[in-house]
């Protein structure tokens, strides 16, 4: 494809062209380059001087857009101060977030220049460890890992707020994100598993109890950022699950039921195209026949008047409307042609997909686990875990869903009592 410019001297049919072309690149990547230099300069300088360097708003604290400085909220500087307390007196992150929301307290709300109304959500654990780390309470400015010393006033003093760290750390709050590192397990269902109970998804989690083996599981995101009461299914053991439903995979080869919904849902699908394409492709053909017939008169009238006649430049004219026409018609028959082909070739066989089937989740047994969790990813759309009636639905892509009762497997899905207190 050739580009040219009728404003500038670039067209990239000649080589100075495609040489204008990657020198005005070069440059524009020059620039991109540079303005974002000068803005993480300019935000580092405005740190370093105690100035907020951007974010959203965050409780306790007003933004003064005018002098771009931060104001203290005399009501929630309040809050604040009771979400320090009150981290410090239960020594927990879901009780102290259970305790502000039950006196009503919530995130800070705020509205956008478009009038949008943002945040103003309950408290959970993951907003509280965010906030409670955050040095704008003692009077700091933190950008890119380094605290400056900050413009503003603090809310919390820096031994209550030495404290809240120090409890972080001891009891695991800090560090829970370095347990990813420990895991050997490849979960191969993640991203994909939501429990029917709370409708959060469930995120893959792992337990190494002392002097035991480590445990996967699928743990409900409620549970983990409220506390253990959000949820009453709460987890499910990861290996008990992605074995029940590769089995349950399995069964797409073996069950004659399913394989020929698919085929019917193929079938109509090309049965309903198919006269569609076949009558476009008879007008197409109709009115292609219809302009080779005009164009061959029109060189017969040409003839039989000679090079002389005064009609010459009307049918040269005509005879390169009708060659404009003709190719495309010609090019809109070819891609018909192809389309017709392929609708032709999706008339399936049952026993054809059965044994695709069963060669696809062959092969799926014999690969990595890493190339099993992404071509899980493109099989199914969901898994649906209902812990509370013992079944799991499985929704594929492209086919039916499938609930299977897990009944008599109950002791392996909920041996979590086993491993987790």
């Amino acid at each position: 494809m050739a580009f040219v410019s009728v404003t500038q001297p670039i067209d990239t049919t000649s080589s100075i062209g495609r040489l204008m072309r990657s020198i005005l690149m070069d440059f524009a990547q020059f620039e991109r380059e540079m303005i974002s230099e000068r803005t993480r300069d300019k935000m580092v300088a405005m740190a370093r001087k105690g100035k907020r360097t951007g974010g959203w708003p965050i409780i306790g604290f007003d933004i003064d857009a005018e002098n771009k400085k931060l104001n203290i909220n005399n009501v929630e500087s309040k809050q604040v101060k009771e979400m320090f307390a009150t981290y410090l007196k239960t020594q927990s992150l879901s009780a102290t977030a259970q305790t502000l929301n039950e006196k009503g307290y919530r995130m800070k709300a705020w509205t956008t220049k478009k009038g949008f109304l943002k945040g103003g959500q309950k408290f959970n654990k993951a907003n509280l460890w965010y906030l409670l780390q955050n040095p704008l309470y003692v009077g700091k400015i933190s950008f890119r890992k380094e605290i400056f010393p900050g413009e503003h006033s603090a809310i919390i003093s820096d031994d209550i707020f030495s404290q809240a760290q120090k409890l972080r750390n001891s009891n695991g709050d800090g560090k829970k994100y370095k347990k990813i590192k420990e895991r050997t397990h490849t979960f191969l269902l993640k991203g994909l598993v939501r429990c029917a109970a709370c409708q959060t998804t469930m995120t893959p989690c792992s337990a190494l109890p002392r002097k035991q083996e480590r445990f996967y599981y699928y743990k409900c995101l409620s549970v983990i950022k409220q506390n253990k009461s959000a949820c009453q299914v709460r987890s499910v053991s990861a290996k008990a699950l992605e074995e029940f439903v590769i089995k349950r995979l399995r069964q797409l080869s073996e069950n004659q039921t399913i394989v020929d919904r698919i085929v019917n849902q193929a079938q109509c699908a090309t049965n309903g195209e198919l006269p569609i394409k076949n009558e476009e492709k008879k007008l197409l053909s109709a009115e292609l026949g219809k302009i080779e017939l005009e164009a061959k008169n029109l060189v017969s009238v040409l003839a039989e008047e000679g090079p002389q006649s005064r009609r010459r430049a009307f049918i040269s004219e005509r005879l390169d409307e009708l060659e404009t026409r003709r190719e495309e018609l010609r090019s809109k028959l070819l891609l018909l042609n192809a389309e017709l082909q392929h609708l032709e070739m999706r008339q399936l066989d049952p026993e054809v997909i059965r044994k695709s089937l069963g060669n696809f989740l062959l092969m799926f047994a014999k690969i990595p686990d890493q190339e099993k969790a992404e071509l899980a990813g493109i099989l199914m759309r969901e898994i649906l875990f209902d812990g509370l009636n013992n079944k799991v639905s499985i929704k594929l892509r492209p086919l039916p869903d499938m609930w299977s009762d897990v009944t008599t497997l109950e002791g392996v899905f909920y041996d979590r009592k086993r491993w987790l207190p």
